[in-house]
């Protein structure tokens, strides 16, 4: 589990590092460069498959021609009182975090400062989970990663615009495939996305 953390860090960081330092050359382009800080209602449920709740927040940078990258992180807890999606997750004392990479092409990239409009994405999810278990009659520390990569149409929002700043809504929705590993077993499966993104822009 370590090991899949680090290189979960380590890729998320190069392939941001590279996005930023790609499009930095042009200084009329860092000027009209916009940041959304971005609150995604979906993460209040935790990971869906364990009676969790979670809170995350995100960073959405714009790039050329449209292009857009953002990187969410959250903490996800346990909760005795919300059964998981399909079934009770065995996990007991659960928490861990999220990670959420979404790489985005607007559809009107002329006017993408402040960026809205419809657009593409892809979205990797990682969850990374710990818990107790009951195994023969005793409890034991147990592991789970979770992963998903899905292609999502939405539209973002303008709520209200100002000179330096905005209020963005994100509606976003797609599917993809899923993948489940823990101590036993390993398992693949279709997966659906919907969400809503809250935003503050700053341009």
């Amino acid at each position: 589990m370590k090991k899949i953390l680090s290189l979960l860090f380590i890729s998320a960081f190069v392939f941001l590092f590279s996005k930023l330092n790609a499009q930095s050359n042009n200084s009329l382009e860092n000027k009209n460069r916009e940041y959304t800080l971005k609150f995604p209602v979906s993460s209040l449920l935790g990971d869906v498959f364990s009676n969790s709740m979670g809170f995350s927040l995100g960073l959405e940078t714009t790039g050329k021609k449209g292009w857009s990258f953002t990187q969410e992180a959250g903490y996800i807890f346990d909760v005795d009182y919300r059964d998981g999606l399909f079934f009770g997750s065995r996990l007991e004392d659960l928490n861990g975090i999220r990670l959420t990479s979404e790489l985005r092409r607007y559809e009107h990239p002329d006017n993408f400062f402040p960026g809205s409009g419809f657009f593409a994405s892809l979205e990797w999810d990682n969850f990374l989970l710990r818990g107790e278990e009951l195994s023969e009659g005793k409890i034991v520390q147990s592991e789970v990663y979770r992963s998903g990569l899905t292609f999502n149409i939405g539209k973002k929002y303008l709520v209200r615009s100002g000179n330096s700043s905005s209020l963005t809504l994100d509606l976003l929705g797609g599917g993809g495939l899923g993948f489940g590993l823990d101590s036993s077993d390993s398992n693949y499966f279709p997966l659906l996305n919907f969400d809503v993104k809250l935003g503050f822009a700053m341009h």
